[in-house]
């Protein structure tokens, strides 16, 4: 039996949905029932309307099987998405946090070498002290003992007081900007 030949005993068209058969086969049932109907043939079509409604019956649960296969198939394909969506947003994640912790580690290579450059306190110490020897050969001054002793004395403590500066500079930078 076929569904369409189900249908037409039931009474129905060919391309009409499954629900319609459940009330044309009460109705049918009930108007052929043996112990309602009396007529010699009711017994027999009352056979036939069973077995084309067991057919449709077969045929709901399996479209009903179908229907949950899909839908199961659908949220396995959601999942599946779902899944590769979050896999690929958390490798974005780890790249952008990559990045941002080679940049860090090359900013602060970068304020390293800055504060070595800006605050070495043998960098000042050199300059100041250049600068005195040069100030006293440019201003004629005899070298004595003293001299010498000024030079490296007012070097140290310039270039303790200029380093101080330059790191007290750099904490200001950092704290405001």
């Amino acid at each position: 039996m076929t569904r369409e030949e189900a249908l037409e005993i039931l009474g129905l068209e060919p391309n009409a949905p499954l629900h319609e058969a459940r009330s044309a086969y009460r109705r049918l049932s009930k108007f052929y029932h043996p112990d309602k109907n009396g007529a010699p043939n009711a017994a027999a079509m009352f056979r036939i309307i069973n077995e084309a409604w067991e057919f449709i019956e077969e045929e709901i649960a399996k479209e009903a099987v179908q229907r949950k296969v899909e839908r199961k198939k659908a949220e396995a394909e959601a999942a599946r998405e779902h899944a590769e969506a979050a896999h690929q947003r958390a490798k974005e994640a780890e790249r952008a946090a990559k990045e941002a912790e080679y940049a860090a580690e090359a900013n602060q290579q970068e304020v390293e070498v800055e504060d070595k450059k800006s605050t070495s306190y043998i960098g000042w110490f050199v300059f100041l002290l250049i600068f005195g020897i040069g100030r006293s050969l440019i201003s004629g001054e005899s070298w004595d003992i003293v001299l010498i002793v000024r030079i490296i004395l007012v070097s140290v403590i310039g270039a303790g007081i200029l380093t101080g500066i330059a790191k007290l500079y750099k904490w200001i930078k950092n704290k405001l900007f």
